[in-house]
């Protein structure tokens, strides 16, 4: 459901959440939580952009 690869210093985490558009609800409620949990784990910088019809990336940038 979700994929969590680490690039370099500027973005650490990217957090990949697919989902068909049949299951959008299901995702946007998904990434929520996801969102704010990371959040609460500390990371700033919430940046969301659609991949196509599979899904969202967000990309999470600490300090």
């Amino acid at each position: 459901m979700r994929m969590i690869m680490i690039l370099g210093k500027e973005m650490r985490v990217v957090v990949m959440v697919r989902g068909t558009i049949k299951k959008s609800r299901q995702m946007i409620r998904t990434t929520k939580i996801l969102v704010e949990r990371m959040t609460i784990l500390g990371l700033e910088n919430v940046f969301r952009t659609p991949i196509g019809d599979t899904g969202f990336c967000f990309l999470f940038c600490t300090r």
